[in-house]
């Protein structure tokens, strides 16, 4: 999923789940379970991308995914770290697997992280891979919003 996706669900977790032990496990655990739901992302096909358009993009959709977060679940009831870190942890993943597409540091971490994560993921075309993310994504915020 693009890291907008993952931005917006963590920050979905720590707003509906007050203890930041079990709240940073969750959104760190919601990472990889999100990769598995069919979607497209800025790292399909990356090995025939330009590095550094690629790392402009990605740069990017975090930055939009963070500020997109905030304005949607932020509020001065949640402690600014634990809103913070639950944000990161939710899309690290990806930002862990940064230096293996990008610099080439094949080895670990950074080799199994991207082992792992390839193994997992369900990618599909753009149309379809956005529109399981939207509707996905939305529905978590409704559910937050509106029911928890």
């Amino acid at each position: 999923m693009v890291a907008t996706a993952h931005a917006i669900v963590g920050g979905a977790i720590v707003s509906s789940v007050p203890d930041p032990v079990l709240g940073l496990a969750i959104a760190t655990l919601s990472h990889p379970v999100l990769d598995m739901v069919p979607h497209w992302d800025l790292g399909r096909n990356w090995t025939k991308k330009n590095k550094l358009t690629l790392a402009i993009q990605s740069l990017a959709d975090l930055f939009l995914g963070f500020i997109a977060t905030y304005l949607i679940f932020y509020n001065s009831n949640i402690p600014v770290w634990y809103f913070w870190s639950a944000v990161f942890l939710s899309t690290g993943w990806d930002v862990a697997t940064g230096p293996y597409m990008l610099f080439k540091w094949r080895f670990p971490p950074f080799s199994w992280l991207y082992k792992f994560q390839s193994r997992i993921q369900s990618d599909t075309d753009f149309k379809t891979g956005m529109l399981i993310q939207g509707i996905f994504v939305a529905g978590v915020v409704v559910l937050v919003k509106f029911f928890l």
